[in-house]
C-alpha cells in the first residue's frame, strides 16, 4: 500500500514517535539511576534495565569485562516464509538448555572467573538467516562484554505445530574479547544439525529423558563452553579434555553435525603442539580435522586448520626445526589446502582469508630458506605478510594476534634478508603490542638481538629485560633462559 511506503508521512511520523519514546525511556533511566545513586541505591538503574522487557533490549547492562562471560538468549522462531518472531516456545526451550549449562558450571572449580546470563535476563538474537543472526550476535557480544553468545532459531515448516514441522538449530558466537590466542575460533558456529522439537514446549518436556537429542546437545554445549573457558585461560590440555568428553556424549552421532566440535578439538591439539613442541599432537589435530572434513568437505575452518597442521608436520621435529628435515611434499599439500580454504565459503567473522594469507607466507618463506627453485619465494612471502598489515591499517582485523605475527615476519625479512636493522626495529615495535604475552616475550628478545647488532646496548638491555619479565611471568623456561644468556653477553 502506497501510504505505508518508506517515505510516507505516516511511516515517518511513526519512526519519529518511536525514536522519541526510546529517547524518553533513556532519559527516565538516567534520571532514575542518578536519583538512586543519591539515595544510596546505585544498582537501581541496572535493575530496571535488566528486568523490564524492552528496556533491557535497548539499554542492556554490560557484564564484568574481567570475567569470562557466557550468555544464552531466547531462541527466535522463523516460519516457512522467513518471518521472525519471539514466541514463548523459544524462551522455554532456552530455559531448559540453560538449566543444564548452569548445572555443569556450578559443580566445577574453574581457573578463570566466569559469569553466566540466563535467557530471562536478555533478549533474543534476531535474524531469519544464520548470517544475519551471527551479525546480531557479534553486535550484542561487543555491547555487553560477552565472550560466548548462545542462541539459535526454531524453524517451522508450516502452520502446524507438529514435531515434523519444527526444528531447533542451536548456534553460538565466539567473540574476540578474551580470545587473544584463539582467533581461529572467533565468529559464528552451528552446534550440529537441526534437532526436531515438540511444540508447544513445556517446562517438563525433557525431564527424565537423558537420551533425548536435545538433552544430549545441551550436555555437549555445556562441555564446549567449559572447553572454551579453559582455552581462553591457555589451559589447552584441559580444553581438549572437555572437547573430547563432548565428543563422547551419547545420542550425538558424528553424522548429526559434529564438524564444529572436531575443528575445536583440532585447533586445540595444534596449539598443544606449538606450545609443548610435541609432534604427536600434530597427528591428533590432523585426525580431528579429517573427521570434520568427512562431514563437510567444504568447511573452511577445518580446511584452514588442516593446512596449518600439515605445515607443522612438514617442518618435522618442532624442537629442532632442521631444514634438512622439512618435507617438501607436505609443504605443497599444505599450500593446496590453504588455497582450498580460501576458496571455500565462510562467514566474514572467521577471517579465513587472513589465515590462509599468513599460512601461504609461511610456506613461501620456508621455501626461500631451502633455496627451492622455480620462483622468487622471498618476494611472494613478503607480499603475503605485507598484504596482511596493509589490510589491517586500512580496515582493521579481529585477529590482531595474526597481524602481529605478520609484522614480526616482515621484521625478520628486513633484518636477515634486507640487512636493514632499523626497519626491523620499527616492524617489531608495531607487532609486539598485537601478539599474546608468550610471543611478546619472544619478539622482545628478537628485538634485543637487532639492537645488539647496531651496538645500541641500552635499548638491547631494555628489550631483553622486557622479554625476560614476560617469560618469567608465564613460566616459559626456554625463553627465560635465552633472555638471561642474552643479558649476560651485553657489555
Amino acid at each position: 500500500m502506497k501510504f505505508l511506503g518508506e517515505d510516507s508521512p505516516l511511516r515517518i511520523r511513526t519512526v519519529l514517535i518511536l525514536g522519541k519514546a526510546r529517547w524518553l525511556l533513556g532519559t527516565v533511566l538516567f534520571i532514575l539511576g542518578a536519583t538512586a545513586t543519591f539515595l544510596g541505591v546505585p544498582n537501581l538503574g541496572n535493575q530496571l534495565r535488566s528486568q523490564i522487557p524492552g528496556i533491557r533490549c535497548w539499554f542492556p547492562v554490560a557484564m564484568d569485562d574481567s570475567k569470562f562471560n557466557i550468555v544464552m538468549t531466547p531462541f527466535v522462531t522463523v516460519d516457512a516464509k522467513g518471518h521472525v518472531s519471539n514466541q514463548s516456545d523459544g524462551s522455554e526451550l532456552a530455559r531448559l538448555l540453560y538449566s543444564r549449562l548452569e548445572n555443569s558450571f556450578g559443580g566445577l572449580e574453574l581457573n578463570v572467573p566466569y559469569d553466566l546470563r540466563s535467557p530471562d535476563d536478555g533478549c533474543p538474537v534476531t535474524g531469519a538467516t544464520a548470517d544475519s543472526r551471527a551479525a546480531a550476535a557479534e553486535q550484542m557480544a561487543a555491547k555487553i562484554n560477552a565472550n560466548i553468545i548462545i542462541y539459535g532459531a526454531i524453524q517451522r515448516g508450516g502452520e502446524s505445530s507438529a514435531t515434523a514441522n519444527a526444528q531447533l538449530q542451536p548456534e553460538f558466537y565466539v567473540a574476540y574479547r578474551g580470545f587473544t590466542e584463539a582467533g581461529d575460533l572467533v565468529g559464528p558456529h552451528e552446534l550440529g544439525s537441526p534437532l526436531p522439537v515438540n511444540l508447544p514446549v513445556k517446562a517438563g518436556d525433557l525431564e527424565g529423558m537423558a537420551d533425548h537429542p536435545v538433552n544430549a546437545r545441551a550436555q555437549a554445549l555445556s562441555l564446549i563452553a567449559l572447553g572454551l573457558a579453559s582455552y581462553v585461560n591457555d589451559d589447552y590440555q584441559q580444553a581438549l579434555d572437555y572437547f573430547t568428553t563432548a565428543d563422547q556424549v551419547p545420542n550425538w552421532p558424528a553424522n548429526a553435525g559434529k564438524e564444529t566440535l572436531y575443528v575445536l578439538m583440532g585447533n586445540t591439539a595444534s596449539r598443544l603442539a606449538a606450545t609443548t613442541l610435541d609432534n604427536s599432537y600434530v597427528d591428533e589435530a590432523l585426525d580431528d580435522f579429517d573427521k570434520a572434513l568427512e562431514i563437510d568437505p567444504n568447511y573452511a575452518r577445518a580446511l584452514a586448520g588442516e593446512a596449518s597442521a600439515q605445515y607443522q608436520l612438514a617442518i618435522g621435529d618442532l624442537q629442532k626445526r632442521q631444514g634438512s628435515k622439512v618435507n617438501a611434499g607436505l609443504l605443497e599439500q599444505a599450500e593446496a589446502t590453504f588455497k582450498l580454504a580460501a576458496a571455500a565459503p565462510s562467514p566474514d567473522a572467521a577471517e579465513i582469508g587472513l589465515k590462509t594469507q599468513f599460512g601461504l607466507g609461511q610456506i613461501y618463506l620456508v621455501r626461500y630458506y631451502l633455496k627451492v627453485p622455480g620462483a622468487d619465494w622471498l618476494a611472494q612471502a613478503r607480499a603475503q605478510f605485507k598484504g596482511l598489515v596493509d589490510r589491517y591499517a586500512a580496515k582493521g582485523a579481529r585477529d590482531r594476534d595474526l597481524i602481529g605475527h605478520a609484522y614480526a615476519r616482515l621484521a625478520l625479512i628486513a633484518d636477515q634478508m634486507d640487512k636493514d636493522p632499523h626497519a626491523a626495529i620499527s616492524l617489531y615495535q608495531e607487532g609486539i603490542p598485537l601478539v599474546t604475552p608468550r610471543w611478546q616475550a619472544q619478539y622482545q628478545l628478537d628485538l634485543g638481538d637487532v639492537y645488539g647488532q647496531i651496538k645500541d646496548v641500552d635499548n638491547a638491555r631494555k628489550a631483553y629485560q622486557a622479554g625476560q619479565a614476560q617469560a618469567e611471568l608465564y613460566n616459559d623456561k626456554m625463553l627465560a633462559k635465552r633472555a638471561a644468556e642474552s643479558l649476560a653477553r651485553l657489555p
